[in-house]
């Protein structure tokens, strides 16, 4: 098989990831989910960043390709809030490509908000564990249909 290297500038640095070519599309970007637990804050800080142009961070995410979007959460230690959890149901919205192609058009702070908001009134979100029940899942997604039906019509 036919693999490239990644990163051009350190081609001799075999700690650097290969890709299978064509495994991703050329014109792929990363958006990196940076958290962690500071104890000189105080309070939590989020910001999302939409750069103009997607940058090259080296070592920021695991294989070396352009970043356009990064979301960072820290703060304090919290036994009611946890960063990884939040970190993750980021991860996880930005890896929805119609939230991703609402990010790139979006103009301002509410928009984003506005977009995150519709995202999550139309998705089921399952807490982290175990379902081994498929009736649950079965019983949640006729719930989330009887919410969709219920709900306003947007006028376009």
């Amino acid at each position: 098989e036919k693999y490239i290297f990644i990163d051009d500038l350190e081609k001799n640095d075999h700690s650097k990831r290969f890709l299978r070519l064509g495994s991703l599309p050329p014109d792929c970007e990363a958006a990196p989910v940076l958290v962690a637990k500071l104890d000189f804050l105080t309070k939590p800080l989020v910001a999302f960043i939409r750069l103009a142009d997607a940058q090259y961070f080296e070592d920021i995410t695991e294989y070396y390709m352009p970043v356009r979007f990064l979301f960072l959460v820290i703060g304090p230690h919290s036994d009611t809030v946890d960063y990884h959890e939040v970190g993750r149901s980021i991860a996880t919205i930005m890896s929805n490509q119609e939230f991703q192609q609402k990010m790139y058009s979006a103009s301002c702070k509410e928009e984003v908000l506005g977009e995150l908001n519709a995202f999550l009134n139309d998705s089921i979100v399952l807490p982290p564990g175990e379902y081994g029940a498929d009736h649950i899942l079965l019983k949640l997604c006729r719930n989330q249909s009887e919410k969709e039906r219920s709900r306003p019509q947007k006028s376009m």
